[in-house]
């Protein structure tokens, strides 16, 4: 029990020597090997007096493949002369058997280093230390930063829109503007039926502008739902590159999410003071923003959620409040589940008040989020929309 605790000891107290592969200076000079550290400055007569722990192993593993040959060179002179000299059977069958010992060993020997070499030559590099696994967030940050910018071009898209909307709008109020002028210009020389005509036509601009106001209300509610959430997303992933505390990013995704709310409640009495339609057709259209502001509250909490499961996968595991490990992948592979189901039922799609592109291009970079923490294949190799 004595020698395994010392043994123990002995091998704690050279890991962390091994792990920073210190130099020390050796009391004799070694003899260079090649294929081993010591072999950069090889020659006939060429020593090293520095070693690291790492490379020693390595030497002593190297070197006793060529003390094996050395021994069995010597084994097979032995047998050689043995049999030679001898002039009874007994002891030339036992030079015999040292010889093809001495081979047998050598063949082993060679071959399995050779075997080893030959299948992948880090098989026979001997290390103490663990090499530090570097995870490359390249294709990562690349993934989040398309998404982010997937995203933004979505809302680019709905203000564009929106400014067509606002120019169709100008032009038909300078229509009016004109036509009040023309009114009040002339009213003492207008007929009656001139004057009716021109009132109609006032009153058909005016319903125009009214319409026209509520399609900028409604686009403008979803260029806001769509440029909240792209810089939700920006904040929870961190694809500026700008970490920030974390109590200070819930604050502002808390704001965010009551500005969101505030802006599309105003667009939604918008539309219901300027709509001209039945009250049922009015109805449902505000009954889209609605489900839209409630969908894109929801991404946003889905987001958090998910960020969540993917740094507690990330760090391999996590605790519960008894200190129990936890893996987090069937988690993970039920959320897969559920946005592939998402994405599957089109009266999710029309129940979300988005279109059915910006849908499948939420859901699937979620998909492909996991899949990547999973280390299983992607099922699209982009994040753009599915038509």
């Amino acid at each position: 029990m004595k020698k395994i605790f010392l043994l123990i000891l002995i091998a704690v107290a050279l890991t962390p020597l091994a792990s920073e592969a210190q130099e020390y200076t050796l009391l004799e000079p070694l003899p260079c090997i090649a294929g081993t550290s010591t072999d950069k400055t090889c020659g006939p007569n060429n020593t090293t007096e520095t070693i690291n722990l790492n490379d020693y192993i390595g030497y002593v593993f190297k070197f006793s493949i060529a003390l094996a040959a050395f021994l069995a060179v010597i084994m097979i002179i032995i047998g050689g002369f043995q049999y030679m000299t001898s002039e009874t059977p007994f002891s030339k069958s036992d030079g015999k058997e040292k010889i093809w010992n001495a081979v047998t060993g050598l063949l082993m020997v060679l071959a399995s280093y050779l075997i080893l070499a030959t299948i992948d030559p880090r098989l026979v590099e001997i290390k103490t230390s663990i090499d530090p696994i570097v995870i490359d967030t390249k294709d990562v940050d690349k993934f989040k930063n398309q998404l982010a910018s997937d995203l933004r071009s979505l809302s680019i898209e709905t203000q564009t829109k929106t400014s067509a909307f606002v120019a169709e709008k100008t032009t038909l109020q300078k229509e009016l503007d004109e036509l009040n002028k023309t009114l009040n210009e002339r009213q003492q020389d207008l007929g009656a039926e001139e004057e009716e005509e021109l009132l109609l036509e006032k009153a058909r601009l005016e319903q125009k502008i009214r319409g026209v106001n509520v399609e900028i209300s409604k686009s403008t509610a979803t260029a806001i739902g769509q440029s909240t959430y792209a810089s939700v997303y920006d904040t929870i992933k961190n694809t500026g590159g700008v970490e920030t505390d974390a109590s200070v990013r819930e604050s502002n995704i808390a704001l965010k999410k009551e500005n969101l709310k505030a802006q599309y409640d105003a667009k939604i009495n918008s539309v219901l003071k300027n709509s001209t339609k039945p009250e049922a057709e009015k109805l449902a259209e505000t009954y889209i923003l609605y489900n839209q502001k409630d969908f894109y509250i929801a991404q946003i909490n889905e987001e958090i959620i998910l960020d969540k499961e993917l740094k507690l996968h990330n760090s391999f595991y996590s605790n519960d409040e008894s200190g129990t490990v936890i893996d987090r992948r069937p988690q993970l592979e039920k959320m897969r589940s559920e946005y592939q189901a998402n994405m599957a039922d089109p009266e999710n799609i029309v129940a979300s008040g988005v279109t059915a592109a910006e849908y499948n291009l939420i859901m699937q970079a979620r998909i492909n989020e996991i899949n990547r923490a999973l280390g299983t294949p992607d099922a699209t190799s982009s994040t753009q929309p599915t038509p």
